[in-house]
């Protein structure tokens, strides 16, 4: 960026599949997960319906709201004139054949003939089409992010396909504009997803197998903006998954203060005892 520094979060579309309720402390089942979302929960007892179906999901859409709440903390608390000191923006990469799941993958050799390939395909090329979306996060100017990148209402795409069919405009330039965000839980939880697919996230990572794999690069653009989710301006969610991420990593960030709480605590142990 011409300015500050960039944070960039290689997130997914699959976030899609998620309403962020596993990553809200309920204070209602507060005791239940001992003060833990429920996408972190590691004991059966403590997770939501469908976990492991939904934890891709919920880890893209913590992703999300993660660079929403630094940019709120960090970018927008510069003035008007004082460029930002950081931004942070999200980037989908879609199918890229990275190969980092290993050669005895089921449908590995799908991933092979469709995936972006990281490499370049040509000379003028310096990287595949598998790393767009996070080369133009990383180095588009700061001036020129579109302000719904920053709220994450938006991230940076690598393919078009689904937008063949959603009916987009371009501006002056060519570049393909988002319609406006709606509210589409409506369908995504509605009982027939439950019925036909099991849920939301089945739901959403069956378009990406089959649609979004065997045609995405029929799709690809070198600079693509896309919406997210409805969920995804969930502040009172960014919030409160934020709040908790601070106090989990607290002792590691703040040595000095976890060996103060242990000295207080054995302190008053030894008080204990000699009562």
């Amino acid at each position: 960026p011409s300015s500050g520094g960039r944070i960039v979060q290689v997130a997914s579309g699959l976030h899609w599949g998620v309403n962020g309720s596993a990553l809200i402390l309920n204070k209602e089942e507060d005791q239940k997960s001992n003060g833990i979302p429920a996408a972190a929960c590691g004991s059966k007892n403590q997770q939501e319906q469908r976990h492991i179906s939904k934890a891709y999901g919920n880890s893209k859409l913590g992703q999300l709201w993660h660079a929403a709440d630094l940019n709120r903390r960090l970018c927008y608390s510069a003035d008007a004139e004082t460029p930002p000191r950081w931004t942070a923006v999200c980037a989908c990469p879609s199918w890229a054949a990275t190969g980092i799941a290993g050669p005895d993958i089921s449908g590995e050799k799908a991933l092979k003939t469709f995936a972006f390939s990281t490499l370049p395909t040509s000379e003028s090329e310096v990287a595949g089409p598998a790393v767009s979306s996070i080369l133009n996060a990383m180095f588009l100017p700061t001036e020129e992010l579109d302000t719904d990148l920053l709220t994450s209402r938006k991230l940076f795409g690598n393919t078009r396909v689904l937008d063949r069919w959603s009916g987009w405009d371009s501006d002056d330039d060519g570049v393909k504009l988002a319609p406006p965000l709606t509210e589409p839980s409506a369908l995504l939880d509605s009982n027939l997803i439950e019925k036909w697919f099991g849920g939301r996230a089945i739901f959403c990572q069956t378009i990406a197998r089959t649609i979004i794999l065997f045609l995405q690069r029929f799709g690809h653009e070198e600079l693509i903006i896309q919406p997210t989710s409805y969920e995804c301006n969930n502040v009172i969610g960014q919030e409160s998954l934020m709040e908790w991420s601070r106090q989990a990593v607290d002792e590691w960030i703040n040595p000095e203060k976890e060996q103060e709480n242990n000295d207080n605590e054995e302190e008053e142990l030894q008080e204990l005892l000699l009562v």
